[in-house]
């Protein structure tokens, strides 16, 4: 079964470094990567169904309009994500984590639905989030 990462980040670097810290936690066999990097192309694949959401808080502009809602960083898109989830019961729960580089900003990603944070750059915290996914 192959399980299904979606990242939400617009700097290539650090997605770069996000899988590099995948591979070393990680056989890499068993998942498949999609990185979006605009909040109007992470509006699209939220609605696909995922088994992780790696989700950067500042994606710069543009900001992105949905169903008359204003989105503006990714505490944003995680509840919409949630919002998804939970108008339709068939749509698959996925396990957020979300990223940035203020705790101030994670904390409101939790309270937006994320199940884990870590701050940018911080390979230890990375680590981290990602050994719940080893439950799932």
């Amino acid at each position: 079964m192959t399980f299904r990462v979606l990242v939400v980040e617009d700097m290539q670097v650090l997605y770069d470094l996000m899988l590099q810290t995948f591979e070393k936690s990680f056989s890499m066999e068993k998942f498949e990567f999609t990185n979006v990097k605009s909040i109007p192309a992470a509006l699209d694949a939220l609605e696909q169904d995922w088994d992780a959401i790696l989700m950067d808080y500042y994606l710069g502009v543009p900001f992105g309009e949905r169903q008359g809602l204003s989105f503006e960083h990714g505490a944003d898109l995680i509840t919409y994500r949630r919002t998804l989830e939970k108008d339709d019961p068939q749509k698959k729960k996925a396990y957020i984590i979300g990223i940035s580089g203020s705790e101030l900003r994670n904390q409101e990603m939790v309270a937006a639905g994320a199940a884990a944070h870590f701050l940018k750059l911080d390979d230890t915290g990375l680590t981290g989030a990602l050994a719940a996914l080893e439950k799932c």
